[in-house]
């Protein structure tokens, strides 16, 4: 009877720990999807990548991400769901399959928030990551504030800190002299190089780091003409093509065209890329919290689906061969008088 109370009191314990563990998935799960879904409803999807002509340009990674991990969430709040769902019972399949699940789930984000911290620069001056200060793969950003040893602080006036000169020197517009590092300035030559920079040297928007629209040909537009299609340039051509311009006054020249399309997408800078910076912020710290529930929620896992194994393979003691004390029945057989229905005696007449 202990024994059977105790196992009792052992389920009824796993049973609350099954609840609030699936508690724990439906809020987590609702939370987290509903994070990444108004991040996907403000965002676009691929926005400077142009499908089969791109080349080497980086796909929207941290987007690529964020959907996956939103479908790691939704599938979180659906195991919850289910184990509200199913009758009071401990089942240690079912427990099995959640526990792998969460392992699956814990590995797979393992690997997406080590993607992500890399990709922002956490781990020092990888190339290709937003710390990358060098000129043939490094962000411009980057690149500016390790020219200039100081952070980028403000986007006006003339584009602040956001334009600047793609080499050397890295000027910007709003400074004294020819941002262009001319050595024989004129006002044509600088009405140039501000037009060059304003249009291709843009750090604050996507379009200087992908394809875009042709400026030259909206700049050409005539009043009433249709307007029906706009080329399409790549900016970062472009650059190469003004790298031949300006080839006497520039000393550190990319041997190839650069791929910088990822400094966009990662919000490498918090002030030329502010909307993608904090879009992914919240994507880094969604994946910090997404990593540490499965963590725990697999470790619940494994000590319900331990515990349900004991218990599944317990079974009760019978009592058997215990020796009992012989009695005699006989010896407590009381001779005792058979006791029938009394007759009496019938007199005529009533009696009173």
């Amino acid at each position: 009877m202990e024994t059977n109370v105790k196992q009792m009191a052992s389920k009824s314990t796993d049973w609350n720990i099954i609840s609030i563990l699936s508690t724990a998935c439906i809020f987590f799960g609702i939370g987290l999807t509903f994070a990444y879904g108004s991040t996907f409803l403000t965002t676009s999807y691929n926005e400077i990548y142009l499908a089969g002509e791109s080349g080497l340009d980086e796909t929207d990674l941290p987007y690529t991400l964020a959907i996956i991990e939103c479908v790691i969430s939704g599938m979180t709040l659906l195991v919850g769901l289910l184990a509200v769902a199913v009758p009071r019972k401990i089942d240690r399949n079912v427990i099995t399959i959640a526990l792998v699940y969460f392992l699956v789930a814990t590995v797979t984000e393992s690997i997406l928030l080590t993607t992500r911290l890399s990709s922002l620069g956490m781990f020092g001056e990888i190339a290709k990551t937003c710390s990358d200060p060098n000129t043939a793969t490094g962000c411009p950003t980057t690149r500016f504030e390790a020219k200039h040893d100081r952070n980028i602080l403000y986007t006006s006036p003339l584009g602040g800190d956001c334009h600047f000169f793609y080499w050397d020197e890295m000027r910007t517009r709003y400074q004294p002299g020819s941002p262009c590092q001319l050595t024989t300035p004129s006002d044509s030559a600088t009405t140039i190089c501000d037009s060059n920079i304003q249009n291709f040297m843009d750090w604050s928007s996507p379009k200087s780091y992908g394809w875009r629209d042709d400026p030259r040909a909206i700049e050409n537009l005539n009043e009433g003409d249709e307007l029906t299609s706009i080329d399409k340039i790549h900016n970062v051509a472009e650059l190469d093509v003004l790298q031949t311009f300006y080839n006497d006054s520039i000393s550190e020249k990319f041997e190839t065209q650069p791929a910088i399309a990822y400094c966009y997408y990662w919000g490498c800078n918090s002030v030329c890329n502010s909307h993608r910076y904090l879009v992914n912020q919240q994507w880094m710290f969604s994946s910090i919290v997404l990593l540490v529930t499965h963590v725990v929620f697999a470790g619940c896992a494994a000590l319900i689906c331990r515990r349900a194994e004991s218990i599944d393979d317990f079974k009760p003691v019978l009592v058997q061969n215990i020796p009992f004390a012989k009695v005699d029945v006989e010896a407590l057989y009381l001779d005792i008088p058979d006791m029938g229905r009394r007759k009496r005696r019938l007199t005529p007449g009533l009696k009173f």
